[in-house]
């Protein structure tokens, strides 16, 4: 049986820096550094863009299905920072509709000279206190209520009723049928 990957500290930085690398270059090419392209999702101008991230999100959570399966990854759910990455995910989710980026593509625009996102960069760090603190509230509060809501399933067959990746699976075909066939693409 296979065993995860546990790699050195000098791996982890070249592996980071590949990853980081490759990860910016398909930004760059697929537009999500330009405030008008993402603008552009939130508008349901842009199908292309939309589609994009959708198949990521597919392809990303049937990758991470087959690496979990061939033990080469594992699932890590920390306790103290579910409810950070929650309240996290939906500040981005506000902060990318309202500034247009993501800290990744705000960081990536400004690698590419586009000096006012450091305005945009500033208003994300001040977001870091508040999160801090929802986050501590509800670890007082919502944590009493038992960990039945972290319980990770995680189940040996992808095609299950018990696996939620299987659903987001079906969800991100639909949605990028949907948005195939109903949003146009003025960009």
């Amino acid at each position: 049986m296979n065993t995860p990957m546990h790699l050195s500290a000098a791996a982890k930085l070249i592996a980071a820096g590949f990853l980081g690398f490759l990860v910016g270059f398909v930004m760059l090419k697929s537009d999500l550094i330009w405030r008008r392209a993402v603008s552009g999702i939130f508008l349901l101008k842009n199908s292309r863009l939309i589609k994009t991230i959708l198949l990521y999100l597919l392809l990303g959570t049937v990758g991470f299905f087959i690496l979990r399966s061939m033990n080469l990854v594992e699932v890590h759910v920390v306790k103290g920072y579910f409810w950070a990455s929650i309240i996290g995910g939906l500040s981005a989710g506000i902060g990318m509709t309202l500034c247009g980026f993501t800290p990744t593509t705000a960081i990536a625009s400004l690698s590419c000279g586009r000096l006012y996102v450091l305005w945009t960069l500033l208003g994300m760090l001040m977001s870091i206190p508040f999160v801090r603190y929802a986050n501590d509230f509800l670890s007082r509060s919502i944590y009493s209520w038992g960990d039945s809501i972290l319980s990770t399933p995680q189940p040996s067959r992808f095609i299950s009723a018990s696996n939620p990746g299987f659903y987001i699976v079906i969800a991100s075909a639909f949605l990028i049928f949907l948005v195939h066939f109903t949003v146009g693409d003025n960009e």
